[in-house]
């Protein structure tokens, strides 16, 4: 009897501290087609500025506000490799060695991340890209620099009661 009570036990903690985005309902079904409208727009386009957007969305890591890994196709999965076995969301963008500790032990100069941040107003949907990098850096306090967050992308998602659906009613692809 008391192993069965160890093994739930030992279930139930490794499931609490994963480091994947736990999925929620309609923010993921929203953030997907933002990704997917992302990706699209900036692929179609000839403008090198959105070619050099689509260049950082490929090398770079998706997370959400609270820290966790979002996997999507279109952005760098193989970094992630590199990055979970010393990662904890909790501490990880508050305490600077652990990165640190990363880029060290992995033997990379850094890595670049995309931050997903929504907003939630009067049943609209607003999704915010921002982007930013973390790097090894001897002049700063902690010896790793963040440099953060460049807003590059925008959406806004109206509910439409008739369809129980959102739809894109507006986005923005900020060029800097």
């Amino acid at each position: 009897m008391k192993i069965y009570i160890i093994i739930i036990f030992l279930s139930f903690s490794s499931t609490l501290y994963s480091q994947d985005y736990p999925y929620y309902g309609w923010y993921d079904i929203v953030v997907e087609r933002s990704i997917e409208h992302l990706h699209k727009t900036l692929s179609s386009s000839n403008d090198i500025t959105d070619k050099e957007l689509l260049s950082m969305m490929k090398r770079s890591v998706l997370i959400t506000e609270g820290g966790y890994f979002y996997n999507s196709s279109y952005f760098n999965q193989e970094m992630i490799k590199y990055i979970r076995p010393f990662y904890s969301f909790k501490s990880f963008w508050r305490e600077p060695l652990i990165a640190k500790k990363i880029i060290k032990k992995q033997k990379v100069k850094g890595f670049d991340f995309v931050k997903i941040v929504l907003h939630s107003v009067n049943y609209d949907i607003y999704i915010c890209f921002e982007a930013g990098s973390v790097f090894l850096n001897k002049e700063a306090d902690k010896g790793i620099g963040m440099k953060k967050q460049l807003t590059f992308a925008l959406y806004k998602y109206k509910y439409d009661k008739e369809k129980a659906d959102y739809y894109l009613e507006e986005f923005e692809i900020y060029n800097h």
